[in-house]
């Protein structure tokens, strides 16, 4: 045989009924407001808006960055192309003349 505990009883009986005030949400809108003005005079936050803007921003910034990078590889290569066939010539032409003589004699006269 159990006997009812007289915690238990009370326990169950409990109800809480809180009472809100009238103005409740009101209030907290306001309180949020309040902080969001004082957050958005601060200056961090104007730099971190500034850094971060809601306009896609940084979504286009990267893409022309891309661009430029590649753009910029492309000429690179070119350029770098050409440069290393007028070298890769030149070396081929002074190995000549060392080779021989009468080249070397040749191309002195003309210079």
């Amino acid at each position: 045989m159990q006997t009812p505990d007289l915690l238990d009883h009370t326990l169950q009986e409990w109800k809480v009924e809180p009472a809100i005030p009238q103005r409740f949400q009101a209030d907290v809108w306001a309180r949020i407001q309040q902080r969001e003005n004082a957050r958005a005079s601060h200056w961090s936050s104007i730099w971190m808006r500034w850094l971060t803007p809601d306009f896609p921003v940084w979504p286009l910034a990267t893409a022309a960055t891309l661009v430029m990078m590649l753009l910029g590889a492309g000429i690179g290569s070119l350029s770098a192309a050409s440069q290393l066939d007028r070298t890769r010539a030149e070396l081929a032409l002074e190995y000549v003349q060392s080779i021989d003589p009468y080249l070397h004699l040749a191309s002195m006269d003309r210079k």
